[in-house]
């Protein structure tokens, strides 16, 4: 199932969170723009990075026009496309990567590699390499909302480097941490995603 938000996951599993109690909404260049109450900043507290485009209810497929990996791809010069990256003609994906991505994500996503292979699957990318490590050894909690941040985050490293293994760390949602990787993996790029309080630090 696809979600209409900034960038598209596919997310499927058979039950999707119910959309937050508390969020905002607001209208920009004529879309809905829906921001999840886990993505409303909070003094103290961690909280995802994404919003819903005109709708937040799931779809059997990517809204037309919602960037697709060959166009994001385009934009930032990892495969050759049109002049302008247009969503419907940037149909190159990208092809490289190496060592590792590193991603540490609050709460379980049971359907993560499932949902993955499914987003690999319709955009014609290869199959990922996804270790998931749960920190300490303790499977955390499914937090709903921040699924979809999770999908963004493996989905889209995966996209734009699919030779690197992605190494998904798992935690509970917690005020302040001390860093959770110590796996000598090498990484492709470092970036983040939806800098939070515990990132930042």
């Amino acid at each position: 199932m696809a979600i209409a938000v900034a960038a598209i996951p596919l997310v499927l599993g058979t039950s999707l969170p119910a959309p937050a109690q508390k969020r905002l909404e607001g209208v920009f260049d004529g879309h809905r723009i829906i921001y999840p109450q886990s993505s409303i900043p909070r003094f103290g507290r961690l909280h995802t990075n994404y919003f819903f485009v005109d709708s937040d209810k799931p779809a059997a497929v990517p809204a037309s026009g919602a960037e697709t990996p060959g166009s994001l791809a385009c934009v930032y010069n990892l495969v050759s496309g049109p002049s302008g990256c247009q969503v419907a003609t940037s149909t190159n994906v990208p092809t490289g990567g190496w060592g590792a991505i590193a991603l540490v994500e609050a709460g379980a996503y049971p359907t993560a590699a499932a949902d993955l292979a499914a987003f690999s699957a319709y955009y014609g990318i290869p199959p990922a390499d996804l270790t998931v490590v749960w920190v300490n050894n303790q499977e955390p909690p499914v937090y709903s909302d921040w699924r979809f941040e999770q999908a963004l985050d493996i989905e889209w490293a995966h996209a734009m480097a699919p030779q690197a293994k992605i190494f998904w760390w798992n935690r509970r949602l917690v005020r302040r941490s001390a860093n959770p990787i110590r796996s000598g993996a090498r990484c492709s790029w470092r970036r983040s995603l939806s800098p939070g309080l515990a990132e930042a630090r």
